[in-house]
């Protein structure tokens, strides 16, 4: 330790050399990650849902990307809406316009919905055009449009310099100069490009893991910069020079920074345990970024720090004092009774925490859902051979109020149409003409008056009739040259090869327990009907997907976040009693986040949970540690009493510094991002880290005392 210690202080400028061009090589790889936010790429590799992704693409490859908006008018008269309706969708890029006079999902409280098709992705010039086109073109209306996309996964800047903000002023408070917060961000931002950079390597990573990853890479880890920086202090106020100094201070620190970090890292790791492989990135991207950020403490921070080492000591201020002597006298008087009050919280929060929901998706809401829902699709994708058992589920579907649209080829080009339903089909019910057109192909068909044929066969017949080819003369072949191929389209769109697909549009959430129970009999008809294999897809599918299997991989993430945090203790004290009680006390945290959450009348979303079940066992647990390993040191010397306040004294500073970077950064961002699943995650944590700060304070010193026979090491 001695020989890496002086080898990191002797070519300290080499190792700041190498890390800052690696962090230049890192910023210009950032910027080539690819960016994920199709959440359905994380599913397990056996997920059925997965597969059906994969095989809708294969039955219907020149599917194009399609965005949609809802323009909204309020006070549109009646006879205004033909002509609306047609500017609408004489728009260049405007592919369908989606209205049906005196239904209520169109026409409601005095207003008109016009659901607008573009043929391009929500991000694509033509999608942008449409918004601006008509948002000009209709400015004298009392008119809204939105869109349909799902919000970006980010977070804003000026949250971002915010957040910042408050780590530079809780460092500025805390620290004993005003120029060392300069040098902890200098060394973790170099942390935070590099790892950035460095995701490359796994092709791509999800918008919330870019939007979340730095900040909480960045707040996880300040504490090591100030672990060091207060070891280095101390070897200075010794006596020592300067390169001495840094030697020893990094001799003593890499052991507490080293158990720091690997807790953090492997409870962050256990996230890899989850089938959703969304934890897995964040937990591999987080655990990645925590080692870097040790690695820049251990080879760039001492060179910032030697080299600013008369700025540190010119700038010297005051820190903001914590007396915790009223502490001490409190944990040792209650010691015989925390442990039941311990005991009663665990178990109370235990049970509480199993009324708070669980969410597996952001329920969008905006200030037009309330008059006009969003649609929520669900795809069916059934093999051909099984389209005769599809009619009755349509009509099964059509009288569930809450499906909108059921499009499939048995209910459009393939259901069978009288002579009156066909006329209506053609689209033109006022030309005199059209009748006489319909029943003439019919008689060719069936002299019965009740026929019915598909709009299929009915165009079979048309573009074949040598009296129709005789009567449109010239123009016969492009007349039928537009129907076949028109049909073709609309076809091509419903059936491939091997398989077909139905589409149902419904107003249900994404996420709900009416929708939860959509899906189970959705499900249940598709295996009970249909001989060939089902897939469904769309958002509440998978949603349908993760909830079945979540109680599972939440109990095995938090079995495995457990054990693996508790050997990690159990090899740094020693002892079975200690990392017993610090695993026990961040969980009882965690619980207690969980029924805050529900409390405020959250409904939790899964990551979040998982999330805050990694971080706070991995992180927290480090304030834990910190307590538990000043009292045993000094409880060999003093009494019970004496060994309690020089335990509060040492790590007060450092737990309430990290603790309150962890805890207000993460609230102000729960509190003001607009995305809901960034939002959740980080009131998670806020919430958690608090719960577990509070107990690390106010029990864990009782419960040392308690169990003090237990807890100190007695030499043979």
């Amino acid at each position: 330790m001695k020989k890496l210690a002086e080898l990191l202080v002797d070519r300290r400028r080499i190792f700041a050399a190498v890390t800052l061009i690696l962090t230049l090589l890192c910023a210009w790889m950032a910027l080539r990650v690819e960016i994920n936010t199709d959440m359905s790429r994380y599913l397990p590799s056996k997920s059925p849902m997965r597969r059906g992704t994969e095989l809708l693409g294969e039955a219907f490859p020149d599917d194009v990307a399609q965005s949609s908006f809802r323009l909204v008018f309020t006070g549109l008269d009646e006879s205004e809406i033909p002509a609306i309706r047609q500017m609408i969708a004489d728009h260049v890029y405007v592919s369908r316009v989606e209205y049906v006079p005196g239904d209520a999902h169109y026409n409601r409280d005095g207003r008109t919905l016009f659901v607008v098709y573009v043929d391009a992705d929500y991000d694509s010039h033509e999608a942008a055009n449409v918004q601006y086109v008509f948002t000009e073109q209709f400015r004298d209306y009392d008119f809204e449009i939105r869109t349909n996309e799902t919000p970006k996964t980010e977070v804003p800047f000026t949250l971002l310099a915010i957040g910042v903000g408050i780590v530079v002023v809780i460092l500025v408070a805390m620290s004993k100069s005003w120029i060392e917060p300069v040098l902890f961000l200098i060394a973790i931002g170099m942390a935070v490009v590099i790892n950035f950079g460095s995701n490359l390597m796994f092709g791509y990573i999800s918008d919330l893991t870019l939007a979340i990853g730095p900040v909480l890479q960045l707040v996880l880890s300040m504490d090591y910069s100030i672990i060091l920086m207060n070891r280095y202090r101390e070897q200075r106020g010794q006596g020592l020079e300067k390169r001495a100094a840094m030697t020893s201070a990094l001799r003593g620190a890499f052991p507490s920074i080293l158990s720091s970090s690997l807790t953090t890292v492997v409870g962050l790791l256990a996230l890899a345990f989850m089938t959703f492989k969304i934890g897995r990135e964040l937990g591999f991207v987080l655990a990645k970024g925590v080692f870097i950020s040790m690695v820049c403490v251990f080879t760039v921070l001492p060179a910032l720090i030697l080299a600013c080492d008369g700025l540190v000591e010119k700038t010297a201020k005051k820190t903001l004092p914590l007396p915790t002597a009223w502490l001490a006298r409190y944990s040792e008087r209650a010691r015989r009774v925390i442990p039941f009050v311990f005991a009663a919280l665990f178990g109370l929060f235990f049970w509480l925490r199993s009324f708070t929901p669980i969410i597996f998706t952001e329920n969008l809401v905006d200030d037009l859902t309330p008059v006009f829902p969003r649609d929520n699709t669900v795809v069916l994708l059934y093999e051909n051979r099984d389209e005769g058992a599809v009619a009755p589920l349509i009509a099964d579907l059509e009288r569930d109020e809450n499906v909108r649209i059921v499009q499939a080829y048995a209910n459009t080009l393939g259901q069978p149409l009288t002579r009156a339903e066909m006329t209506a089909a053609m689209g033109q019910p006022d030309d005199p003409a059209m009748p006489q057109l319909v029943n003439a192909i019919y008689d060719a068909y069936s002299p019965d008056p009740d026929a019915a044929m598909t709009i299929e066969q009915f165009a079979e017949r048309f573009t074949s009739n040598d009296q129709l080819r005789e009567f449109f003369g010239e123009h016969a072949e492009l007349i039928f040259s537009r129907m076949r191929d028109g049909i073709a389209s609309q076809k091509a769109q419903l059936c491939g090869k091997d398989r077909s697909r139905m589409i149902i549009q419904t107003t249900y959430p994404e996420d709900s327990e009416e929708t939860s129970a959509f899906m189970d009999a959705l499900y249940a008809r598709c295996e009970r009907d249909f001989a060939g294999q089902t897939y469904l897809i769309g958002t509440s599918a998978m949603v349908h997907e993760m909830e079945a299997g979540f109680s599972r991989e939440y109990l095995t993430v938090s079995l495995v976040t457990a054990a693996a945090i508790f050997l990690v203790v159990l090899l740094s004290f020693r002892s079975a009693v200690i990392p017993l009680l610090l695993v026990l006390l961040v969980q009882c945290g965690v619980y207690m986040a969980v029924t805050l959450m529900g409390w405020q009348g959250y409904d939790v979303y899964y990551l979040a949970l998982l999330v805050v079940q990694g971080i706070l066992m991995g992180a927290t647990i480090d304030y834990a540690i910190l307590f538990s390993s000043y009292y045993r040191e000094l409880r060999r010397t003093q009494t019970r009493g004496g060994a309690l306040r020089g335990a509060y004294a040492n790590s007060i500073h450092t737990i309430m510094t990290s603790g309150l970077i962890l805890i207000l950064v993460t609230a102000i961002l729960g509190a003001f991002c607009p995305t809901q699943s960034i939002s959740q995650v980080c009131t998670s944590i806020a919430l958690g880290t608090t719960s577990a700060v509070v107990l690390i304070l106010f029990i864990l010193p009782g419960l040392l005392s308690a169990f003090d026979r237990w807890v100190i090491r007695r030499k043979p």
